[in-house]
């Protein structure tokens, strides 16, 4: 039977919204900024990059299955890809989330600090891996990962020097993210030893926007890193816990700077165009 009129204005217009909304999707994958999520996936870590030509990236993914819900509120209606995940160092509120990420993403690749285990968690963590067959790579200071053209991940640390001082957490993969003019310090929960390290070494720390260390703990952010890398913005991924996070003394050190925490703030995204801060 032929459609009448009204059937076929009404196609008409479900194939041009679906089509609107197609390019729109698209644009928000190709704005030309650099987009950096700090979401709100309560106490952990993740941070979702997307750069200017829509390559993306994600550093940890949180203690649980959160992280993939944050992730489907921000990715395009085709985009089930993730280029590269880095796991800074594996603590459950760091890892935990990448099991479902594995699970419900295409990654191209996977970044660690070490091939170390030492937990079950982290032991499916790698089994995952090998299940998916994803390319992993040991990263350490030096190592340059190109986003995009204009997009650099600089590995700030952890060093040789590092292995066996104070906790684990002075493993984490420390990087710099760079866009033209613009850069952010991304510092998993590296501590004190870490932080005096790269000032001792004389490594370009100077940023823009600081991811402050382990959710703000007193253990993290001695004066002199923060009076290195001379941060305008400072993001603090903190949620409900036991342990005071953030602590007092590290928000007072922080004073004049703009400080962003997710537990105050919810989800946080910085857009960067080359020259933004």
């Amino acid at each position: 039977m032929p459609l009448t009129y009204k059937e076929k204005s009404t196609l008409f217009i479900i194939a041009l919204f679906t089509a609107i909304s197609i390019l729109l999707a698209f644009s928000s994958a190709t704005s030309g900024a650099l987009e950096v999520h700090f979401f709100d996936i309560g106490q952990g870590d993740a941070i979702f990059i997307r750069t200017p030509h829509g390559n993306t990236m994600l550093i940890d993914g949180g203690p649980d299955a959160k992280i993939v819900e944050r992730l489907g509120k921000v990715a395009t209606i085709w985009e089930r890809r993730i280029d590269l995940v880095v796991a800074t160092h594996m603590d459950a509120d760091h890892i935990g989330g990448l099991l479902d990420v594995f699970k419900r993403f295409d990654v191209g690749g996977v970044v660690v600090s070490s091939s170390a285990s030492g937990t079950k968690l982290a032991d499916t963590f790698w089994s995952v891996i090998l299940e998916k067959q994803i390319p992993v790579f040991i990263a350490e200071r030096g190592d340059l990962f190109h986003l995009d053209s204009e997009v650099e991940l600089l590995t700030i640390s952890p060093t040789p020097q590092l292995r066996g001082i104070g906790s684990d957490n002075n493993q984490s993969l420390v990087f710099k993210l760079t866009y033209k003019n613009d850069s952010f310090l991304l510092t998993g929960d590296a501590e004190r030893p870490a932080e005096l390290i790269m000032l001792a070494d004389g490594v370009n720390i100077d940023s823009d926007v600081l991811k402050i260390g382990h959710h703000g703990s007193n253990s993290s952010t001695v004066q002199g890193f923060i009076d290195k890398v001379t941060p305008a913005t400072a993001v603090i991924q903190v949620g409900e816990n036991r342990y005071g996070h953030p602590h007092q003394a590290v928000l007072s050190r922080l004073d004049g700077i703009t400080l962003l925490r997710n537990d105050l703030n919810g989800g946080i995204v910085l857009y960067s165009y080359g020259d933004s801060f």
